[in-house]
């Protein structure tokens, strides 16, 4: 099979392909969620020693939160991916690559809707709000940090609650695409696509 070239005036952006897989990983790990507490050997809010998971349920346990931290991370994608396609879109390529490619996401969405759509965005607003979530959600796992637990903490509190962060994720990206569109309503041909 031979691939035709792009005709000209046509991106290559994985914006939409990230989008769709952080919603299907997020339907599918709400499917595994239901099958590993089937499975579960004692009640649901009690721990379990490692001899009492069996292989099968280990397995389980692992495509689940496998598929928890997958989820997170593509909704991350499908953002970033966004922000750096209508940066190169509005601004042309070289100009983005040399002055905001490597900005953190923050700032470069600022900028971006500063000067490409004379748009000064707070750091409170419901935008950027969700953009830090989606941003949080993935460095926590991209970029895990070691704590000294003490003796009397709740364990829970060094976890991400499974499919809660993977819902929280996928619900703040849907909400920054959302208040994209609403900041600017002739962006809706740069967003992806269900």
């Amino acid at each position: 099979m031979v691939l035709e070239a792009f005709p000209e005036g046509t991106w290559h952006t994985g914006v939409s392909r990230f989008y769709r897989l952080a919603r299907s990983h997020l339907a599918r790990l709400e499917r595994l969620v239901l099958d590993v507490n089937a499975k579960w050997p004692k009640a649901l809010d009690e721990s379990v020693k490692d001899h009492e998971i069996t292989p099968e349920l280990d397995a389980m346990v692992l495509e689940r939160d496998t598929t928890s931290d997958t989820c997170r991370i593509f909704a991350a994608m499908a953002v970033e991916a966004f922000l750096n396609f209508y940066g190169a879109a509005r601004l042309g390529e070289e100009e983005f690559n040399s002055h905001f490619e490597r900005l953190a996401v923050v700032p470069k969405t600022r900028q971006l809707l500063l000067i490409c759509d004379r748009l000064s965005i707070a750091e409170g607003d419901p935008l950027i709000k969700a953009l830090k979530a989606v941003a949080e959600s993935r460095n926590k796992l991209v970029h895990p940090k070691a704590k000294k637990a003490s003796p009397g903490d709740d364990p829970e509190k060094y976890w991400s609650p499974i499919p809660g962060a993977a819902r929280e994720a996928v619900a703040a990206m849907e909400t920054f695409f959302s208040e994209f569109q609403a900041l600017v309503p002739d962006s809706l041909h740069f967003l992806p696509m269900a």
